[in-house]
């Protein structure tokens, strides 16, 4: 169990910022001034902040919503005093997201099921929850790892075994693109499962 410091920390941490536009499965969330660096450091750890192709997560009553950054641009602030700004101040960093799925207690799931509000806060996901994307399985289901993400090899790529192989599966890809090597991974994988 949490305590609320541990929360309260959580959130002004990971806190990217708010819901300003909803459009369909397009969404607008305006950044918080103090989440424009490439990077955070929480509890000595380093933590990439968010930018184009990030996983964020959109805080909707009980129902974390789940969007991937598409894009990002600069909008002007529509109602600014002059003399009592800089010109730093003159813009917001506006993130364009599309929803990709939403989080259970029990796994990430694809689809949409509601929007976020006007608002609605939004915040970087912790590593338990990119995970979750990543993960192919049930959380009773046997799982094999295939590898890990390109983009960030701590993360690893897991498929249910009881899915995967209780169907069709086709590997495509151009010549000399692994697909050999793909296929004999998973049955590799399978095989030191069971062993």
């Amino acid at each position: 169990m949490e305590s609320n410091q541990d929360i309260i920390q959580y959130q002004s941490v990971f806190k990217v910022g708010v819901v300003c536009s909803v459009d369909g499965r397009e969404v607008k969330v305006r950044v918080d001034k103090t989440k424009n660096t490439s990077h955070i450091l929480f509890k000595g750890a380093l933590i990439k902040s968010v930018s184009v192709g990030a996983y964020v997560k959109i805080i909707k009553g009980f129902t974390p919503i789940i969007g991937k950054v598409d894009s990002e641009m600069l909008k002007p602030k529509e109602s600014t005093i002059p003399e009592y700004h800089s010109s730093q101040d003159e813009f917001d960093r506006i993130l364009v997201l599309k929803l990709v799925g939403y989080i259970t207690p029990e796994r990430f799931e694809r689809g949409i099921i509601e929007l976020p509000l006007i608002d609605n806060e939004c915040y970087l996901l912790n590593p338990e929850e990119f995970a979750s994307i990543h993960s192919f399985a049930k959380n009773d289901e046997p799982i094999i790892t295939i590898g890990n993400l390109s983009t960030d090899q701590q993360v690893r790529i897991s498929l249910g075994v009881n899915n995967l192989f209780a169907s069709h599966v086709g590997i495509f890809g151009n010549t000399g693109s692994a697909k050999s090597y793909t296929l004999s991974k998973l049955y590799h994988e399978l095989f030191a499962l069971y062993d």
